[in-house]
């Protein structure tokens, strides 16, 4: 039974997508480019850095803490937007896409996790930086020893970085590291399950959802992540071409392009409160809002909308 491609004008509307998305990705490596990813005088992480380094209780280095982890998981994301505008140019948009959105929107979650609350005090943001490292130490110990053994040297490298990681909290949080259910807690702060990351982070969105929603937009991107019958199958109709049965897409070229708001809106939002966070000019940002304005005219909701 074959397959119905795109044609004509569902074409050209998926590599104007593309191309969207592609400006998507661009827009982080310029903002990188242009300023070191280094945050300006004065700016909320400038201050943030140089009170951290002035205490003599953090290790020399903590206060980039906050900043490289929001590099690497904004990085991410954008890198997972640019693998989505590879996959609408090459037209694959019905089943892979899923994936490369949760994975976007995760990231963006845990970004915002870390850097919103402008208003509270630093060790808040600090001390949710050092919870991530320290779930990713701890992941990168579990691993290399599941897949190398307790005996390789990756591994013990891997498990020597664990606890010198959780020494550098404990001195720099004085019994302030304790554990939830095996979750450690630091400064009260404790990292979100993936679901309630995602649904914290829909409420600062410039296109916010309800949490019902949110929630089932996650679950529906999860469900088409991992082997999940519905969420497939559900995809693809049966009609009749050019006098035999084909398969073909049972959304639409702009019901597809729905699929993409979550990603869009959550690395558009979450690009805009690092940049406020650095004291970066926002003319990039802006040009992006233009950007989007030209191709999903509909995507972003002013506040006021919003609040209506």
């Amino acid at each position: 039974m074959p397959f119905q491609s795109y044609s004509g004008a569902d074409i050209a509307r998926l590599n104007e997508l593309a191309g969207l998305l592609r400006d998507f990705r661009a827009a982080f490596r310029d903002i990188v480019d242009s300023t070191g990813w280094t945050a300006a005088p004065g700016s909320p992480a400038e201050r943030d850095q140089r009170a951290i380094a002035e205490d003599d209780l953090y290790v020399p280095g903590a206060e980039l803490k906050i900043t490289k982890l929001l590099f690497f998981y904004l990085l991410a994301a954008s890198e997972q937007i640019g693998g989505l505008a590879a996959l609408y140019a090459a037209q694959e948009v019905v089943v892979p896409p899923a994936a490369l959105i949760r994975s976007a929107i995760e990231h963006c979650a845990h970004t915002l996790w870390i850097v919103q609350r402008p208003g509270e005090q630093i060790q808040g943001r600090l001390a949710r930086a050092y919870i991530e490292e320290l779930f990713s130490a701890e992941a990168a110990k579990l691993n290399s020893g599941l897949m190398l053994g307790k005996d390789d040297q990756q591994h013990l490298d891997e498990a020597a970085r664990y606890r010198a990681l959780k020494r550098e909290i404990e001195a720099s949080f004085p019994g302030e590291l304790v554990y939830d259910e095996s979750q450690p807690v630091l400064r009260g702060q404790k990292m979100l399950r993936p679901e309630e990351c995602v649904v914290w982070l829909f409420e600062f969105a410039s296109r916010p959802m309800p949490e019902d929603l949110t929630r089932g937009v996650y679950g529906v991107f999860s469900n088409s992540t991992h082997p999940t019958l519905y969420a497939i199958s559900r995809l693809w109709v049966r009609t009749e071409h050019n006098g035999q049965m084909t398969l073909t897409s049972a959304l639409s070229v702009d019901q597809h392009a729905n699929e993409l708001l979550a990603a869009l809106v959550a690395f558009y939002d979450t690009l805009s409160y690092v940049i406020d966070y650095h004291g970066w000019p926002r003319a990039r940002h802006d040009q992006l809002t233009a950007d989007i304005e030209a191709v999903l005219p509909d995507m972003i909701v002013p506040p006021s909308a919003a609040g209506d």
